[in-house]
């Protein structure tokens, strides 16, 4: 199991916040985790992107109502 795994990327989840506001709180929970630069560059393009993605389908949900 590698350390990324272990990290609960669930504790900064908050869809109330901004894309800009997870991206900080999900560096700053990866480098207290240690992980690596370029790890860490890999983990923040596809969590925030599926920070963008999970906003955006709940957005539109609310549309739908």
């Amino acid at each position: 199991m590698k350390l990324q795994d272990s990290i609960d990327y669930k504790s900064i989840l908050d869809l109330e916040i901004t894309v800009d506001e997870y991206r900080d709180k999900l560096d700053d929970l990866l480098k207290q985790n240690r992980i690596g630069i370029a790890e860490r560059r890999k983990i923040l393009r596809q969590k925030t992107q599926e920070f963008k993605d999970k906003k955006l389908r709940i957005n539109a949900d609310l549309r739908k109502r």
